[in-house]
């Protein structure tokens, strides 16, 4: 158990994506998972699937909801029922630009069900109101209900989701572009277990309205978009088998043009099988518009007392959408990863290799023709070392290096970064004071990539307006006091500008769609009790 602490925060930053948030507010902040940025992929929260074609930004949703978002349409997470009461958090947290985010969350709880309730909202002004939307409203609204009951032969979960997001769009200097979307979203999923198999059942629809005002890349557009699955997986001893079928169609609405210009895109994978717990091996067979294809997947994990190993081998098809020529077309993904993790005692070495090729249809350039042969690989070589030599103090050393040549990386070609926390115990130990910090330097920046929020898929930056400054440091500082169940929080992102003011060295400009960015300092009220 003496490694527990180690071993339990090695699982928290393997699960984790990078997230390269080049606005304060999370809305258009992407991820960089595995030396790629993720587009084009589905989200899976609880029994909900949230197809990934507009939803790119999940830490939109909110703190709760956020660290709940599995990527892929992997099978949904449940807790153990071994309490009974009410649980209930509340986050509140105000800083700059406006900044005035609330998140709350009820689980109700009993020895055969769990229910669970959160709402969130968000409001940001951003540098020059770039993310007021057109109302005084919240820029997002987030409400989830969770459900879960039972744990023995039959297990029902029931998620139901609704989503509201309002913004400004980073494009138009003047401030008239507008960007809004809503989802609805509906999943149930039930699980029958037998003495030595389980059958899984689910059910998962899907909706969204994406609408669009006055914006340079896309005009005016009004999306509508609609994702059904329903899949039926067997297990038993070490073989699994799995059966689905998906419908997706997404159509422009009467703002652009009358009638269904994309066409309807069906996918349906066929069968996979599993054999083991450390190594895996999915074949099946996939139909998009009728083409038929083959997807298979190796996994191999290996764990010791101090060696961890993982290697993930994927390529798989995934539907994509041209939103020129609005049409349906497909891509296949090939995915590579090596991770190794070497624990002993209060420290951890991590080395991570990570590739990524995308063949078919990804943009070169907003405006120009679809590049149809493979990229540049897109690949990542990670290191990090944590050291908790005492109780009360740790530290965490990351370096990741990216290829340059590639549309899909995060456009800069090595991130460094070092944090350091203290803890510090008075009043008898009633009061736990931490103090963190964190330096983040980006090096070999590049204008070749950036992620268009209105078309949703990255591309070129074609203009050249203001000096890229490389490289980037970003200083972050936090203090946190902790007394029973309440932690209080100030915290300042970009702390450097203290010492120089306002000075244009040192304001972070990601790409010129954006305005530049200052100190962000915030204050945060978490509020936890029972019952």
């Amino acid at each position: 158990m003496k490694n527990a602490f180690i071993i339990l925060m090695l699982a928290g930053l393997m699960a984790q994506p990078e997230p390269v948030a080049y606005d304060w507010s999370g809305q258009y902040g992407y991820l960089v998972d595995r030396g790629g940025i993720v587009w084009n992929q589905d989200w899976s929260l609880g029994a909900l699937i949230l197809d990934g074609t507009f939803v790119h930004y999940p830490s939109r949703f909110g703190p709760t909801i956020a660290t709940q978002l599995r990527p892929g349409n992997e099978e949904p997470v449940y807790r153990a029922l071994d309490s009974t009461g009410v649980i209930s958090r509340l986050i509140n947290n105000r800083g700059d630009y406006f900044l005035d985010n609330l998140d709350i969350s009820l689980e109700f709880a009993s020895p055969k069900s769990r229910m669970e309730v959160v709402g969130y909202k968000r409001v940001y002004a951003g540098p020059y109101g770039q993310y007021v939307g057109p109302e005084r409203g919240p820029l997002q609204q987030s409400y989830l209900v969770n459900y879960v009951g039972g744990l023995e032969k039959d297990t029902l979960l029931v998620t139901l989701g609704k989503f509201i997001g309002n913004s400004g769009l980073p494009d138009t200097g003047a401030g008239s572009g507008r960007l809004s979307d809503e989802i609805m979203a509906g999943g149930l999923t039930w699980i029958r277990r037998g003495n030595q198999s389980r059958l899984t059942t689910q059910v998962a629809p899907f909706f969204q309205r994406y609408r669009g005002n006055s914006s340079l890349a896309g005009g005016n557009f009004n999306y509508q978009l609609g994702q059904t699955v329903i899949s039926q997986t067997w297990e038993r001893d070490s073989v699994r088998w799995f059966s689905g079928l998906s419908w997706r169609w997404i159509r422009r609405g009467r703002e652009i043009s009358p009638g269904t210009l994309l066409t309807p895109e069906q996918w349906t994978v066929l069968g996979q099988i599993h054999r083991s717990k450390n190594i895996g091996l999915k074949l099946g067979a996939s139909i998009l518009d009728g083409t038929p294809a083959l997807e298979t997947r190796f996994r191999w994990k290996r764990s010791g007392d101090r060696v961890q190993q993982h290697i993930i081998l994927d390529r798989e098809l995934r539907p994509g959408i041209d939103f020129i020529n609005h049409t349906s077309l497909a891509q296949t993904w090939t995915r590579f990863s090596y991770d190794i993790s070497l624990i002993r005692k209060r420290a951890i070495l991590r080395f991570g290799q990570h590739l990524l090729f995308v063949e078919g249809t990804v943009y070169r350039d907003a405006y120009q023709a679809l590049f149809p042969n493979m990229l540049p690989g897109s690949w990542e070589q990670s290191g990090q070392v944590i050291l908790n030599p005492f109780s009360w103090l740790s530290f965490d050393s990351q370096w990741k290096h990216y290829s340059l040549s590639s549309d899909l990386g995060p456009g800069y070609g090595d991130h460094f970064s070092e944090s350091t926390e203290t803890h510090v115990f008075l009043f008898q130990r009633k009061l736990d004071l931490n103090i963190h910090l964190r330096i983040d330097g980006f090096f070999n920046r590049n204008r070749t990539i950036q992620f268009n929020p209105v078309l949703a898929i990255p591309q070129r930056q074609t203009g050249i307006m203001f000096p890229v400054r490389d490289p980037l440091w970003i200083t972050t500082i936090a203090v946190t006091a902790r007394v029973s169940s309440v932690t209080i929080t100030w915290s300042m992102n970009n702390a450097a500008m203290l010492f120089y003011g306002n000075s244009p060295d040192y304001t972070i400009r990601w790409y010129d769609g954006f305005q530049p960015l200052g100190r962000l300092s915030q204050f945060t009220i978490d509020w936890s009790f029972t019952n």
